[in-house]
């Protein structure tokens, strides 16, 4: 978020960044705004924008869009002013790494903006100790996070132990229940609802009596009636039964969570998994699990929730590697073929999460029973794309190392590489296709996300086993997958390199025609 006010002939133009964690922080926006406008008015500065991040966690800059566009306006080289004031290091960023908000500054500073900290001890220029204070400082913010994560996951965790739920959903046949500081009872939270008082705490209670009732019955078909979870949803569905999925369909996924969640037994179960600092989500070890039982009144006693994971065990660990192949033959034999879904139909049939489990994918599975879906070849070809294209964008990186930074979010976002002036560049290969017309073709799946990027279009030989061709597109302006061809107009309209070790000249280029659009417009 940005404002823009007109400066004053007679004073020096410079934008405020200002940036709040939560509503409640003593460095409020309002508080910052104050403190930056009698800095800009003891050193001649009068503030021409400002760019604001509310209630924003400064740990990464994917969720800070003032802080981003206030990168993109600097870096587009048409900006109104020549500095920008923050209050201190902190409001700047608490970034784990204190290189990458010494990175970010120094994008503002080449680009003849410079960044001035108003509350900080030190001062704004390149002297040694105010150099070698900066830098303590930054380290400094980001140690101020990873402590107060340590703090705030002990809190946490007390409070479980002490019988209050910790930012779970209830789950299909549960509530949560509003308490009082003193332990009475205030009222029961609706979806979305939070309590209002930091001293006021959450605990869970039983659920409308039908759906108490329906989580009783998915116990008693699958410990009685050995029923799996797709016969399970498919009986709910038919009976109408309704429930909190997304779709108002019972799912095979629903009522797994519900057979294998200890909270029906009426105990609270904490630290399943783990997301310090903004980091990727990770499964923790069942002996890290923090499991305090008889909170709340049970929906399933012990035995009966025991019965059910004893089931759930045995139908992926007591049979042997040879009985799940020999099933899965037996259902190969019946249907003439396998799928995901057919395996969850079939009673007996080991389902596609027990093969991940025990054979490591599916294929895997399909392959030591002699058996090949048409399927196969698709998958072998994107594992080999995906393998390619991690080779290529590692190639880039190590080719410039001063220039190209990769960039690597976890499992859930694409690879892509950061030009050292922050500019994002994605990398797709594109698979070859064969058609009766002859002609080379291309198959071009962008992402929305990267439209906008510098696009690098890796195009495969006619085998699919190798790059033979690259093309630099300064984006990619439509959605939906298609083909393309040498001469096709996406294509001549990039920069097709020959040697990849001119890619950092072309893309140099590229940043400068966008910049002098940008000027122009």
């Amino acid at each position: 978020m940005s404002t823009v006010d007109v400066p004053p002939t007679s004073t020096l133009p410079v934008a405020q960044y200002l940036r709040a964690s939560s509503e409640h922080q003593q460095f409020s926006t309002t508080n910052q705004r104050q403190a930056l406008a009698l800095y800009a008015t003891a050193n001649g500065f009068q503030v021409v924008q400002t760019y604001i991040d509310e209630a924003k966690s400064g740990l990464v800059l994917k969720h800070r869009p003032g802080l981003q566009q206030l990168l993109r306006d600097v870096v587009s080289d048409s900006v109104p002013y020549k500095a920008i004031l923050v209050y201190d290091v902190s409001r700047w960023g608490r970034f784990l790494d204190s290189d990458e908000s010494a990175h970010y500054e120094f994008v503002c500073k080449s680009s003849g903006v410079p960044v001035h900290y108003c509350a900080e001890v030190f001062g704004n220029d390149s002297s040694m100790p105010n150099l070698i204070m900066k830098a303590v400082k930054r380290s400094m913010a980001g140690e101020y996070s990873r402590e107060l994560s340590a703090k705030v996951a002990c809190g946490l965790e007390r409070l479980v132990r002490n019988g209050f739920r910790s930012g779970s959903v209830p789950g299909y046949g549960l509530r949560r229940l509003l308490l009082a500081a003193d332990g009475s009872r205030k009222q029961q939270l609706k979806l979305h609802e939070r309590k209002s008082l930091a001293s006021d705490r959450v605990v869970y209670e039983l659920g409308p009596p039908d759906e108490v009732q329906c989580v009783r019955d998915i116990y008693k078909m699958f410990i009685e009636k050995r029923m799996n979870y797709v016969s399970i949803a498919r009986t709910l569905n038919e009976g109408g039964v309704p429930t909190v999925c997304k779709n108002g369909r019972w799912t095979h996924v629903a009522v797994r969570t519900i057979l294998s969640r200890a909270k029906y037994t009426g105990a609270l179960v904490y630290n399943r998994t783990t997301q310090r600092l903004q980091g990727p989500t990770h499964n923790l070890p069942k002996s890290e699990w923090i499991v305090v039982p008889d909170v709340f009144e049970a929906i399933v006693d012990q035995t009966t929730y025991e019965r059910a994971q004893a089931i759930r065990f045995d139908q992926i660990w007591n049979r042997s590697d040879a009985d799940l192949l020999d099933r899965l033959r037996v259902v190969l034999r019946k249907c003439g073929r396998l799928s995901s879904d057919i395996l969850m139909q079939n009673l007996e049939a080991p389902s596609a999460t027990t093969c991940r489990t025990r054979f490591g994918s599916l294929m895997k599975a399909y392959e030591l029973i002699g058996y090949r879906p048409r399927i196969a070849a698709t998958v072998e070809l994107r594992t080999r794309l995906r393998s390619l294209r991690k080779r290529l964008i590692d190639d880039l990186a190590a080719l410039f190392p001063k220039e190209l930074t990769l960039v690597d979010h976890g499992k859930q976002l694409r690879t892509y590489l950061r030009h050292r002036t922050g500019l994002k560049v994605c990398v797709r290969a594109c698979r070859s296709i064969v058609r009766q017309q002859g002609g080379a073709r291309w198959v071009v799946e962008p992402y929305i996300k990267e439209n906008r990027w510098i696009t690098l279009l890796a195009l495969l030989n006619s085998n699919n086993t190798k790059f033979e061709k690259f093309v630099l597109l300064s984006g990619i302006p439509f959605r939906g997958k298609i083909t393309v061809g040498l001469k096709d107009g996406l294509v001549k309209s990039g920069s097709k390199l020959t040697d990849l070790r001119r890619f950092l000249n072309v893309l140099d280029e590229m940043r400068i025609r966008r910049r002098t659009k940008i000027r122009a417009i």
